[in-house]
């Protein structure tokens, strides 16, 4: 994408809280829902907000029902472990990976959370 005025290249950049981002970033997650639909595709920048987490943090924001649906998400968990419960793992405030955005629908699954959700904007966990 090019900014008219000066001719600089322009990133596209989405803002998901931690530990969502990460698993986005990895493609653990490959559904995000917004309240508001795109037209963009391609190239999207990753940007994790919030606070940096620790590895309990993420493990309790992740919650049973997706560490239990994911052997993936826990082995992911398992690589964090290796820095300590309590010590910083996620980083935030910053761009940690790309993804490419392909399609923007109403209603979705994820194979990371197959439950469905009607409602934009809201994920079902």
């Amino acid at each position: 994408m090019q900014n008219g005025n000066n001719n600089t290249s322009l990133w596209s950049v989405l803002s998901v809280q931690n530990p969502w981002s990460y698993l986005i970033c990895r493609g653990l997650k490959d559904v995000e829902n917004r309240s508001w639909p795109t037209d963009y595709r391609g190239r999207l920048y990753i940007h994790s907000s919030g606070s940096p987490m620790t590895t309990a943090e993420a493990k309790h924001e992740l919650g049973a029902s997706v560490l239990g649906d994911s052997p993936e998400v826990r082995s992911w968990l398992q690589e964090g472990m290796s820095k300590g419960v309590t010590e910083p793992w996620l980083t935030s405030r910053t761009i940690i990976g790309h993804v490419e955005l392909v399609d923007c629908v109403r209603d979705s699954t994820s194979r990371s959370n197959p439950r469905k959700t009607d409602t934009p904007g809201s994920l079902a966990r």
